[in-house]
């Protein structure tokens, strides 16, 4: 293979997008309430709820997987950061040795992957807890709608319309 082949091939792989990142139209989407489409809300509400509450456990499942990798790593490091010390010749302290995990490259790397986990985490707890709000909002608004829907004819014709429309049948 040559060179422009793989700067292509590179070129390629940078278009595609991050299946981790939702796309800001459908995460918009996802929290907005449309009242005039309201029987659409509930029907991908469902859907949205389990996309969010899978979305979060992954984050969940990365953020305890990194926290294991960083504890392991630490185990690892210890007795080679406390030989290090020792070889010196001077006497050695649990700062000591901490101070030395800590300046390891791997260490900040694994610290900075369990924050990472835990900011994805977070993002991903808000947008969850934002749908479960929209939830109840639906609920809320639901009831307003019918409350109005029984003292107006008009509503009350047009909401029969809507029902029939997306195939649910009229009363």
């Amino acid at each position: 293979m040559s060179d422009d082949t793989d700067k292509s091939t590179n070129v390629d792989d940078q278009a595609k997008p991050d299946p981790r990142v939702p796309d800001p139209d459908y995460l918009k989407e996802c929290v907005s309430i449309f009242p005039e489409q309201i029987q659409e809300e509930y029907v991908r509400l469902p859907a949205d709820l389990a996309y969010w509450n899978a979305r979060y456990a992954e984050a969940q499942k990365e953020l305890m997987i990194a926290k294991v990798e960083l504890d392991i790593l630490e185990r690892e490091l210890y007795p080679v950061v406390r030989q290090e010390l020792e070889s010196g010749g001077q006497r050695v302290t649990e700062k000591m040795i901490e101070s030395g995990i800590g300046q390891s490259s791997l260490w900040t790397d694994a610290k900075r992957r369990v924050a990472n986990a835990e900011g994805e985490k977070a993002k991903h707890y808000g947008t969850l807890d934002a749908v479960r709000t929209k939830r109840d909002m639906l609920v809320s608004l639901g009831a307003h709608i019918r409350a109005e829907m029984q003292h107006d004819p008009t509503l009350r014709d047009h909401s029969r319309h809507v029902t029939e429309k997306m195939g649910f049948g009229g009363r």
